[in-house]
């Protein structure tokens, strides 16, 4: 079931999270990666589904969750407590996180905070020196500059060929060309 819910982080309210929740038992919440959505857990959600209430979210910003109110600052630390936040208005005491390059990330920052139950970290960020996070975090900023800018009519045409979908998701994905022209 898709929904959204509105919570406040760092003292600011009305930052909207969408996220869907299938199936029963313990809680796990899914964490998808930067530049992605919450279907990138589609493939395994119904599985995971037959023995875990699954909450699988898109972080503000992401997916269908709008960007973050003015005020919250832009840090790990507000993604986390978004999280945090999430839970509790879903009355979720603890659960298991699993996350994916940011969502793990987040994931292992919840887990140091005491505000999950377990963690499991796929490929997380962070894990680099400090010029390559000069390198990643100037990738992405212009990577977003360049994805504002570019007309949605273009990006559907683009990633109508094997090219497009090379020259539109190729620094982030590998084997681009064989996405789905849908996924890009």
């Amino acid at each position: 079931m898709s929904a959204t819910a509105s919570v406040t982080v760092a003292g600011v309210p009305g930052v909207e999270v969408a996220y869907c929740r299938k199936g029963s038992g313990e809680p796990l919440v899914l964490l998808h990666g930067i530049g992605h959505h919450r279907q990138a857990f589609d493939p395994v959600l119904d599985q995971l589904a037959e023995h875990h209430d699954v909450i699988a979210l898109d972080f503000p910003g992401f997916g269908e969750s709008p960007d973050v109110p003015l005020g919250v600052p832009d840090e790990l630390d507000s993604l986390a407590y978004t999280v945090d936040a999430l839970c509790k208005a879903l009355d979720l005491d603890h659960p298991h996180v699993a996350g994916n390059s940011l969502g793990g990330l987040v994931s292992l920052r919840l887990g140091q905070l005491g505000l999950v139950r377990s963690v499991t970290a796929l490929s997380p960020a962070g894990f680099w020196s400090p010029r390559e996070n000069r390198w990643a975090i100037g990738l992405l900023t212009n990577l977003r500059r360049v994805a504002r800018r570019t007309p949605e009519a273009t990006v559907q045409r683009l990633s109508r060929t094997p090219a497009g979908r090379r020259v539109l998701t190729g620094t982030i994905y590998h084997r681009p060309a064989l996405r789905a022209p849908e996924a890009v």
